[in-house]
C-alpha cells in the first residue's frame, strides 16, 4: 500500500449492484465515475465478462476526466470484487483485523481487460466462531479503515453500513474490526419496491425522514405474521390509509 501512497492512484469499490472508482492525488479526489453494475450479474450470467468490461470503461473514464496532469500508477481495489463472483478471489482476513493484518493479506495483481495499472487487492474480514464462519464483509473494512484513519470515530465503536446488504461493525479500542452481523435488508427492501405489487404505492426514492410509527408497526407485525404477510398487510393498509412514506417505512422495517 505504501507505493500506492506516493503516485496518484485510483481507488475502486464493487459492490453487489454498483461500482464506483476515484482518481485521487494524496487526499484529494481529482475525477470519479461509477456504473450500476455489480458481482450480481456474474452471479446470475455465470461470467464476469460484463464486469470486467464495466470496469474498463469507468476506470477509463476517471483517467480521461483527470487529465493529463493526474495520471495514475496504481489501482487499489476492495469490495466484491476480490470475492468468487468477482475477478479475483482473495481469502478473508480472521477478526480481530486491522489495518496491519489487512495490509498484509491485501495483494498485487493484473487484469490486462480491465487496464494496464497493477491493482492492490484488498482482502474482506470474516468473523469466526466455534470454527466455522459467522459473518464476513467485503469492502467495508475500508470504509472502517478510513473513519478510524480520518478521526471521525471515537473508539470503541459500532459502524452501520446500509447498501445492498445491511451490516453493524463492532470495532475495538485498537481499531481491530472484531465482530459484524450481515442481512440481505437492502436487495430485499429493492425487490420489494421494484418488483411486487407494492411499487405503485411507494415512493422512487428512498426518502430523507421515516415515519418512526410505521416503521415500529412494521416490526411488530412482521414479528407475529413473517415478512411476506406483513408487506401484503402494509401494502393494503397503504390504500386504505397510509401514505408513500409511511409504507416505505413499515417496509423497511
Amino acid at each position: 500500500m505504501s507505493t500506492c501512497a506516493k503516485h496518484h492512484v485510483i481507488c475502486l469499490d464493487m459492490g453487489t449492484t454498483n461500482s464506483r472508482v476515484w482518481l485521487l492525488c494524496g487526499d484529494e479526489v481529482v475525477a470519479r465515475a461509477s456504473k450500476p453494475i455489480g458481482v450480481r450479474v456474474a452471479a446470475t450470467k455465470g461470467s464476469t465478462g460484463e464486469i470486467a468490461t464495466a470496469l474498463g470503461e469507468i476506470v477509463a473514464d476517471v483517467t480521461i476526466n483527470a487529465g493529463d496532469a493526474h495520471q495514475p500508477k496504481c489501482i487499489a481495489a476492495a469490495g466484491m470484487i476480490t470475492s468468487g463472483l468477482g475477478l479475483k478471489e482473495i481469502p478473508h482476513v480472521a477478526a480481530p483485523a486491522g489495518l496491519r493484518e489487512i495490509v498484509s493479506a491485501s495483494q498485487w495483481h493484473h487484469f490486462q481487460e480491465v487496464s494496464n495499472l497493477p491493482f492492490l487487492l484488498v482482502p474482506g474480514v470474516r468473523t469466526l466462531r466455534n470454527n466455522s464462519t459467522e459473518d464476513v464483509m467485503r469492502g467495508e473494512e475500508t470504509l472502517c479503515l478510513g473513519l478510524i484513519s480520518s478521526r471521525v470515530l471515537t473508539l470503541p465503536a459500532v459502524v452501520l453500513n446500509l447498501g445492498s446488504h445491511w451490516k453493524a461493525i463492532e470495532i475495538d479500542s485498537n481499531g481491530s474490526i472484531c465482530s459484524s452481523v450481515t442481512s440481505l435488508s437492502g436487495e430485499l427492501i429493492d425487490a420489494a419496491c421494484k418488483q411486487t405489487v407494492l411499487a405503485s404505492s411507494l415512493p422512487g426514492e428512498f426518502p430523507e425522514d421515516l415515519a418512526w410509527k410505521w416503521v415500529e408497526a412494521g416490526m411488530t407485525e412482521c414479528r407475529q405474521a413473517g415478512l411476506p404477510r406483513t408487506l401484503f398487510l402494509k401494502g393494503l393498509q397503504q390504500v386504505l390509509q397510509g401514505t408513500r412514506t409511511e409504507t416505505f417505512s413499515a417496509v423497511l422495517a
